[in-house]
């Protein structure tokens, strides 16, 4: 089995065989980055719990408004090479979570998040650097996202530009892209 290994400012990153698994080393201790699916019901609830509070306006557009739809909604929109990904630290707590989207041809990154006091740590970091690598293993070379403009500088950290500013129901919203 081929493993890469990617060095980061607290981390270490393991890639094997179709399944992307990676061991990043921080302040905690050793984490874990795993498929929504691969979660105990625990941490699916806290995950869609996150999810609802910090992305609430655009799920309950979608009737997305309870944990239990939420996590029907996970497991079913993130599949066929889609897939929510949560960040879970060495007491197997739920640190955070991002969706990577692949299906359209296009990487998509989608509802980050990281626990409120949990934030400022670099624990966003770690999620944006996995799904660039979980990109590039799939052969983009760039990847994608929407963010509300009150975010264009902190993505503008870690090399995101943007690409274009459209209305998402009647809100402003930038697509950001990065060359990976």
């Amino acid at each position: 089995m081929k493993s890469i290994y990617i060095k980061m400012s607290l981390s270490r990153w393991t890639m094997s065989g179709k399944m992307v698994s990676s061991i990043p080393y921080t302040k905690l201790g050793t984490c874990k980055i795993v498929i929504f699916q691969h979660t105990t019901e625990h941490q699916q609830y806290e995950v869609a719990k996150w999810i609802l509070d910090i992305f609430v306006d655009d799920f309950k557009s979608r009737g997305v408004d309870t944990i239990d739809k939420m996590i029907i909604f996970i497991k079913e929109h993130w599949q066929n090479g889609d897939s929510y990904y949560v960040f879970i630290g060495p007491d197997e707590k739920v640190l955070g979570g991002i969706g990577i989207d692949l299906t359209n041809n296009e990487p998509y990154l989608s509802n980050m998040f990281i626990i409120p006091n949990l934030r400022n740590l670099g624990y966003s970091k770690i999620l944006l650097k996995y799904a660039e690598i979980h990109s590039k293993r799939f052969d983009f070379n760039y990847i994608k996202l929407w963010c509300n403009p009150e975010l264009l500088d902190y993505y503008t950290k870690f090399g995101y530009t943007e690409i274009c500013k459209i209305d998402n129901n009647d809100k402003p919203v930038l697509i950001l892209m990065k060359k990976i």
